[in-house]
């Protein structure tokens, strides 16, 4: 996948992060931005995004991440498709220049990495970005310089990479746009529902008003989420023999990654180990999917307070073996429900998860694209998914 980066104001061009991505087979564009102001350096990316074939994820680290806002939301303004944008521990509160002011809201996949001990850009500024525009916001056990969390950034632009690329099928095309367009045209009237919603709730101080527009909050956040879920379903049922990308892809950095991604109170609750090799040649996007489905359905299932246990073990030559275990038995009829399209669920949900009702059908569907498999095992008060990944090819 093309990548242009913008580097940071102290950096270069051929820093860890560009070169993490240059390694990892990436074709990257690095401009080299020393000694520009933010004016220039935005014009800068503008010229390379323009003469680019294909149209390249942009990632912007530090300065470099309110450079590549800038650019992005300018190229967007011009109608070009910019496939994704990653920000690393951008310095959003540096003012736009006036030849550059634009509306921020991103229109393409966009991802924020910030590390929760950055001591140069607060990552507050982040928080209250990606609150504003419902961008993703990834909180990383991480300075400024995210030097513990390269993998991070490279599992995000895989993930946004793999999305990018075109379905194999003209009906799958056909398919998916149309679903897009139902689901964006619905989530525009959503988020005005919620933005009242909110408005309200922060404007009384009376109880029963207040717990109203909170359950209007929490019904749009459902719809959106089941949006999303009806989103990808539609891809798996248009799509029968989907494109794939070969790894390498790291099965310990894809949980990780999806840990991050979970609500600050959900991130506590799991615990993961590992042993061995956890390197084999997997599309990153299908297994972060399916790590997220399977994690996110332990959670909700579990019986009790106690933690989800992931373990990756990669010590055999051939396969990795990823086991995520929650408390909690579940009867051999309920297990095959979950992956029943639409089949009833009489579990508890305790950490508010919102489902279309299509059990695991999705992920059933990328295990056998990755040509892995899947089994789910109850006894002795506990539930084990145990997704076993071919390092060989399928």
């Amino acid at each position: 996948m093309h990548v242009l980066f913008a580097h940071g104001l102290e950096s270069g061009p051929w820093g860890r992060k560009s070169l993490a991505l240059r390694d990892a087979g990436h074709d990257v564009t690095s401009p080299d931005c020393r000694g520009l102001d933010l004016e220039t350096r935005v014009s800068v990316l503008l010229e390379a995004l323009r003469a680019a074939d294909p149209v390249p994820i942009v990632v912007g680290s530090s300065f470099g991440g309110i450079a590549a806002l800038l650019a992005v939301a300018w190229a967007a303004a011009a109608d070009m498709a910019v496939p994704g944008l990653v920000l690393c521990a951008p310095a959003l509160a540096v003012p736009a220049p006036p030849r550059w002011q634009i509306d921020l809201a991103p229109r393409c996949p966009t991802v924020i990495l910030h590390g929760r001990d950055d001591r140069v850009v607060a990552i507050e500024g982040s928080r209250a970005f990606a609150r504003q525009h419902d961008v993703q916001l990834v909180e990383l056990d991480d300075d400024h310089s995210l030097s513990r969390s390269v993998d991070v950034l490279l599992t995000t632009v895989a993930t946004l990479a793999s999305a990018a690329r075109p379905t194999t099928s003209g009906l799958g095309s056909t398919f998916e746009a149309l679903i897009g367009v139902v689901t964006h045209d619905l989530r525009n009237p959503l988020g005005a529902v919620q933005l009242t919603a909110e408005l309200m709730r922060a404007s009384t101080t009376e109880a029963r008003a207040t717990r109203q527009t909170q359950r209007i909050v929490d019904n749009v956040a459902r719809m959106v989420a089941v949006l999303d879920q009806a989103q990808q379903y539609a891809a798996v049922l248009a799509q029968p023999h989907p494109a794939r990308q070969a790894g390498p892809s790291d099965a310990l950095a894809a949980i990780g990654f999806v840990v991050q991604t979970l609500r600050s109170e959900d991130r506590l609750l799991v615990e993961v180990s590992s042993a061995g090799d956890p390197i084999g040649p997997w599309d990153p996007d299908l297994l972060m999917r399916i790590l997220a489905e399977l994690v996110d359905n332990a959670l909700g299932y579990r019986s009790d307070e106690s933690t989800v246990q992931v373990r990756v073990d990669g010590l055999a030559p051939d396969r990795v073996v990823i086991e995520i275990e929650n408390s909690g038995v579940m009867a051999a009829a309920q297990r095959a429900d979950l992956f029943v399209p639409y089949a009833s669920r009489k579990a508890p949900r305790p950490h508010g998860m919102r489902r279309l009702g299509l059990g695991l059908v999705l992920v059933r569907r990328w295990v056998e694209v990755l040509g892995a498999t899947l089994a789910i095992e109850s006894h002795d008060r506990r539930t084990i998914a145990r997704l076993l990944l071919p390092r060989a090819e399928p």
